[in-house]
């Protein structure tokens, strides 16, 4: 874990994924990744250009439609699936990492909340999930939780993928979106 939190403060080595994913992410013409300026940049200090946006707290002070929410929800939803599936980032293979204790954590959790939030049916493709439930994303978090305290065994790297996939189904929850979550999916799958 500290080798991954070590990693996560190697400026040098974040911009060198800050550009990967400016490359990467072409293909979403929504998705914006700031330049990064090398001449200003060290490896104690990371220079990036802005990117203009809004915070998601005053996004919803506004009030926004449950058209726009769903519509937000599903491009963040995408980023996040496209990352997973296409370029294969963040890097995690726990059936090879984890010890038979937290293999069993992770079927478990698959099947408890993957087989809900993606339904596996071609015919329920089309079907929104709708993250507004409050228990869905507290049970989520719960095991979420245990799921990374399954130890000795847990790669690093997938315990950082996991709080990666709590922030997104939070974020999703605060905009009570709902999404076509196999649909995007099935989208990138066949792309």
């Amino acid at each position: 874990m500290e080798s991954q939190i070590v990693a996560e403060t190697d400026y040098v080595r974040e911009a060198d994924h800050i550009e990967f994913f400016k490359t990467a992410l072409k293909p979403l013409e929504f998705a914006v990744v700031p330049d990064v300026y090398r001449d200003c940049s060290t490896d104690r200090v990371l220079t990036m250009s802005v990117v203009a946006g809004q915070h998601l707290d005053a996004f919803l002070a506004k009030h926004p439609s449950q058209r726009l929410r769903d519509f937000v929800g599903s491009r963040l939803l995408e980023l996040f699936t496209f990352q997973l599936l296409m370029l294969e980032v963040p890097h995690a293979d726990p059936g090879k990492t984890l010890t038979p204790g937290a293999q069993r954590a992770v079927a478990d959790f698959a099947l408890r909340f993957y087989r809900k939030v993606y339904p596996p049916d071609p015919k329920d493709a089309e079907r929104a999930f709708d993250f507004s439930d409050p228990d869905f994303l507290r049970n989520f978090l719960r095991a979420a939780g245990k799921l990374t305290r399954a130890r000795p065994g847990t790669n690093p790297e997938y315990v950082f993928m996991v709080r990666a996939e709590v922030g997104l189904y939070t974020t999703l929850h605060r905009l009570k979106a709902r999404v076509r979550t196999s649909a995007i999916v099935r989208r990138l799958l066949t792309e």
